[in-house]
């Protein structure tokens, strides 16, 4: 680690560096980390973190979604503003992946094949586990940081995860932003099919949970209705899989939960203080054979005093926001199926 530390502005945060994550060690303030590649790991970009010391001993390690880059700085740390106040261990991380070319928008903690950023993330969150003495780890993401939250927990044996409209096979997702990243990223395959064929449990959330008996974690994927696309193209395919109910379900093992509820049209998150009440829930009712409970009740009708706030100290934006309003570029069809443009949350910073 530097002697000394700059100052990142943006989160207001000392940024320190740590050469090794294996002795990676955070220390008892809230500091933005920038941790060296491993080239015999295939690595070539740094890690960036913060770090967010709370008390009690459990660690929440939060994975964010696409970002516009023409409009909008790396690193980002999802939902810095949301969850600044919680009392738990916060671990923002950052996706390395979007550092392998300036335009690359989304690339859900895949890395290359050599560099395989879900594992170090899980390495990550372990060393801070370990190094903290903290005990339980929960990964939480929406969208492409849902998709990587549910492969980070799947590595995790105990941890959980909390995946807010999270696809499941990335090729599912729309043409333009899978092909520019199988190009930057994984350009040695000629095709998304070859790639994940060589890369086992790295591009789908199919080949990491074949079944809810052989999970080692617990998932709740919370799904809004209103997001047909990621209702029918992503939700749908695991639900017919693991032979569940596109809706509010639960397998006997209790192992993986759906909540599917209409938060609005498009692919929409649920309101700040919903998002909260769904963590909230997670963690209150970790052993419990359902997380969300026939008579829990959301109060979804008290979006209106939310709509439009923003959280200045924290460059936060309001959750929920339609995707109509969507700022990225590429509306092209996807992969597999028409619907909705990408939520412009994830074309925004948090």
């Amino acid at each position: 680690m530097t002697a000394s530390a700059a100052w990142d502005e943006r989160h207001d945060a000392p940024i320190r560096q740590w050469a090794d994550l294996a002795l990676f060690h955070p220390q008892d303030e809230r500091t933005h980390y920038v941790i060296s590649p491993a080239p015999d790991r295939g690595e070539k970009h740094p890690l960036r973190t913060l770090f967010q010391p709370g008390r009690g001993s459990d660690l929440i390690v939060v994975l964010h979604g696409a970002i516009a880059r023409d409009k909008y700085e790396l690193p980002r740390f999802e939902w810095l503003g949301t969850l600044s106040a919680r009392t738990e261990n916060v671990l923002y991380v950052a996706d390395p992946t979007l550092s392998l070319a300036s335009d690359l928008q989304i690339g859900w903690y895949v890395g290359t094949t050599e560099a395989d950023v879900i594992g170090r993330v899980v390495r990550l969150a372990e060393r801070v586990r370990v190094t903290r003495g903290l005990g339980r780890v929960l990964f939480m993401g929406g969208s492409a940081g849902g998709f990587a939250s549910l492969m980070a927990s799947s590595r995790l044996p105990g941890s959980r995860a909390l995946s807010f409209n999270p696809q499941i096979t990335i090729d599912e997702y729309y043409n333009r932003f899978v092909e520019r990243f199988l190009k930057v990223a994984l350009p040695e395959y000629p095709d998304f099919a070859s790639a994940r064929a060589a890369l086992p449990n790295r591009l789908s959330v199919l080949d990491a949970y074949p079944s809810t008996a052989r999970m080692l974690n617990r998932a709740l994927i919370v799904q809004n209705s209103g997001d047909e696309f990621h209702m029918e193209n992503h939700l749908g395919h695991l639900a017919r899989q693991v032979s569940l109910p596109a809706d509010r379900a639960v397998s006997e093992d209790g192992n993986l939960e759906f909540d599917v509820r209409y938060f609005s049209d498009g692919h929409s998150m649920p309101y700040r203080h919903v998002l909260l009440r769904y963590l909230d829930l997670t963690l209150t009712r970790w052993d419990e054979e359902r997380i969300v409970k026939d008579d829990d009740v959301f109060p979804l009708d008290e979006v209106s005093t939310e709509r439009g706030s923003t959280d200045e100290s924290s460059v936060d934006v309001p959750i929920g926001v339609s995707a109509s309003t969507v700022a990225m570029t590429g509306r092209d069809a996807p992969t597999k199926s028409t619907g909705p443009l990408p939520h412009a949350r994830e074309g925004q910073e948090l």
